[in-house]
């Protein structure tokens, strides 16, 4: 190992899984940055389901985490980039003081400069904190570019769920009653899934519905490959830190539809919802996505709910969110 890179303390990826807390910790008070995406049930998944291969660059520094992995690509040689890159929501960079962060984070790099030939720093907000000051460390001494820019969709809880009613418009209200009718009259009830429940029986009560649903048929859902491992992953990390959060449509005693997610801070984080195609006919995604916002709501837990990732039908169900770039550095 460099001698200089000695001064700072590595921390290893099998210490991260066994104690996914020291990344929710860090997580959890850093401003300007997707929380719930750089946190350990988001990152350690994604790491472990899209590129294990990829050796883990992780640094405990000035307060807080540098938390990346190293890979290779054609176009700009050896990278480090976060733990989870596939969307480039998740921070690389932990911590309440971000200036003693990127100072760390810069000195560890550069004196592991034989490693790397790029960096690439995703989920920082716009114009934001962490942004600025990337670059007017790095600008001097390395070439800069700004990445593709990713939108999330939030809704504020505030006021309750009626409050939350009250923000979206009235043809929203009037659809989303009629849904909801239709499900009450089909006989359909919901059970809210809690993490004293086994993990593994969550997880295939999610995937039997997942099966029947038009994304299981196609085979664009989450019941195979690397998607069924990253949430398999992340629902249990989640239910052991108490953090899930799921809900199942059942209609005589079989589920026929799921919503599940994870809170971290003030915030829930929804993940994935799906249902048996047989039932598309009660728009059970939307009558799900009420029932756990009621239900969030009723608890008073969180005051936020993302929805995550920019989607046309996610416009209705927010009021705005989070605006991140990606920044690219390489040297001169």
């Amino acid at each position: 190992m460099n001698q200089a890179l000695a001064l700072f303390e590595r921390v290893s990826l099998d210490e991260l899984w066994r104690d996914p807390s020291l990344v929710d910790r860090a997580a959890v008070v850093t401003n300007g940055i997707d929380r719930y995406c750089s946190s350990a049930a988001w990152t350690l998944p994604a790491h472990a389901a899209f590129h294990p291969q990829q050796a883990p660059w992780l640094v405990r520094t000035h307060g807080g985490l540098a938390l990346l992995c190293g890979g290779h690509a054609p176009s700009i040689g050896r990278y480090l980039s976060p733990l989870e890159a596939m969307w480039g929501l998740a921070s690389p960079l932990l911590g309440e003081d971000t200036r003693g962060v990127v100072d760390g984070f810069y000195e560890a790099v550069v004196a592991d400069r034989g490693s790397w030939d790029a960096l690439w720093l995703g989920g920082l907000e716009v114009d934001g904190l962490w942004l600025d000051t990337l670059i007017r460390r790095f600008g001097p001494s390395f070439r800069l570019r700004r990445g593709p820019l990713t939108r999330r969709h939030s809704a504020s809880l505030d006021g309750g769920f009626d409050g939350f009613l009250g923000r979206r418009k009235r043809t929203f209200r009037k659809n989303l009653r009629r849904a909801g009718r239709r499900v009450q009259e089909a006989g359909l009830s919901f059970d809210h899934a809690g993490n004293a429940e086994d993990a593994d029986a969550i997880y295939a009560r999610i995937q039997a519905i997942e099966a029947r649903s038009w994304k299981g048929k196609a085979d664009s859902g989450i019941s195979s490959g690397g998607m069924y491992v990253f949430y398999e992953h992340a629902v249990r990390l989640l239910v052991a830190s108490g953090s899930l959060r799921a809900v199942f449509a059942v209609l005589d005693g079989r589920d026929v539809g799921f919503l599940f997610g994870g809170v971290l801070g003030d915030t829930f984080r929804g993940l994935q919802c799906s249902f048996d195609d047989d039932y598309r006919s009660l728009q059970l995604g939307n009558v799900l996505q009420a029932t756990m916002i009621e239900a969030l709501c009723s608890s008073g837990e969180v005051s936020d709910y993302d929805l995550g990732s920019d989607m046309p039908y996610k416009t209705r169900w927010a009021e705005g969110g989070l605006e991140t770039v990606t920044l690219l550095v390489a040297g001169r």
